[in-house]
């Protein structure tokens, strides 16, 4: 729902309201989507979305580079070099 409520340009929430939620979501997508296993995972079940939406995770939120905090789960880093 948050990605058609940002794409739709008649939205009244502004920066102020809607836009941390909207980066909130884009940077769990994209760290669950740059975990090991996370694009088979999409792959099984992308079908539960629209296509528009399918679209925006797999033609930019796939291709970003997860936060360097990133820990899917909370059970690894991706987002640094393992030490």
């Amino acid at each position: 729902m948050c990605f058609y409520w940002r794409s739709d340009s008649k939205n009244s929430l502004g920066s102020v309201g809607f836009t941390p939620l909207w980066m909130g979501w884009e940077l769990l997508i994209t760290n669950l989507a740059s975990a090991p296993g996370g694009k088979e995972f999409w792959k099984e079940r992308d079908y539960l979305f629209g296509e528009e939406f399918r679209r925006h995770v797999e033609d930019n939120l796939m291709k970003r580079t997860p936060h360097p905090d990133a820990k899917p789960m909370g059970a690894f880093s991706i987002g640094r070099p393992s030490e």
